[in-house]
Parts: C-alpha cells; sequence; structure tokens
C-alpha cells in the first residue's frame, strides 16, 4: 500500500510542532520542564533559543511545522520508493472465464455463504480476506475464492470437463 505524501507532511508537521509547543507552555508553567529537549532544538535550529518565552515557543513551533513537514515527506517518498512501482489493484494470478465466474457465484448463493464463499456472519482482519498484506496489494475475489475453497475447484474442474464431453 503506497504512502499519501501529502498526508504525512501534514500529520509529521502537526505532531512534531504540537511535541515542541508542548513542551515549550509546559516549560513556561514549571521552570527547567523540557528544558534539555529545547535546548537540543536550539542547537539545530537557527535563531531559536530556550530561552522560555511565548515568542521562542511560537518560533519553535513554527520551526517544528517545516521541521516535520519535511520529515513527513522524506519519510513517505521514501517509503514509497522502496515499495516499487504497482498499485492497489486487485491482481490476477489465474484467468476465470465468466462462466465459471458464474458458477462461483451460483454455488455461493446455493451453499448461503458470505460473497468470499466463507460462511456468513465470518469476521475479517481489515474487513475483507482480499488484501495480501505479503505484496500490499488485493487479489481479486474469484481468484481468492478458487484458491482457498477445494471443493469449488473441483465443481469447476467438472464443469469443464462436462462442457468438453462429446
Amino acid at each position: 500500500m503506497r504512502l499519501n505524501i501529502k498526508a504525512f507532511m501534514l500529520t509529521f508537521a502537526i505532531l512534531w510542532a504540537a511535541g515542541i509547543f508542548i513542551t515549550g507552555i509546559a516549560n513556561l508553567i514549571w521552570s527547567g520542564y523540557g528544558t534539555a529537549f529545547l535546548q537540543l532544538m536550539a542547537s539545530v535550529y537557527p535563531g531559536y533559543d530556550a530561552s522560555g518565552t511565548i515568542c521562542s515557543v511560537i518560533v519553535g513551533t513554527l520551526y517544528g511545522v517545516v521541521d516535520g513537514a519535511i520529515a513527513g515527506l522524506v519519510f513517505a517518498w521514501l517509503y514509497n520508493l522502496l515499495l516499487g512501482k504497482g498499485s492497489a489493484a486487485p491482481r490476477k494470478i489465474i484467468g476465470l472465464d465468466p462462466w465459471k465466474k458464474d458458477i462461483i457465484d451460483r454455488w455461493i448463493a446455493e451453499n448461503d455463504l458470505n460473497r468470499y464463499g466463507d460462511p456468513k456472519g465470518t469476521v475479517y482482519l481489515g474487513g475483507t480476506p482480499l488484501f495480501d498484506e505479503k505484496i500490499g496489494r488485493y487479489v481479486d475475489r474469484y481468484e481468492y475464492i478458487y484458491l482457498n475453497h477445494p471443493d469449488i475447484r473441483k465443481l469447476l474442474a467438472d464443469k469443464s470437463r462436462e462442457s468438453r464431453a462429446p
């Protein structure tokens, strides 16, 4: 699953800025709170000092927004780069003809199963069994059914033999 770069930029910007802001405000209320952290930030952000004033809290928070946005951008971009090309579109392992899909749909209806060929009421982690976590993509519903239900494979093989019989 690819990451939304804009969403990650905003998330990191908000979280990092909030961390600096909350630490700065707490330092104003309780003298000495987070001093080591604020001094570390002062050593990284030019023009920012951990003086314990409201002005320094504002400057530190603004630096946090910019720094967090850059960190979010780099993180999401690098993650997507390492993930590789591709989309979250369903992948097709095997080809199923429309007539096979019709047989699968009838089999589901006749056996009172859910749309994935499992007993009704089955609960799936993430809401669907179609997401393949190993590759970060969705699999086709019919192929999921075909690969996870041996009885449907047998039924399709039998129907295929029947259609070829003279």
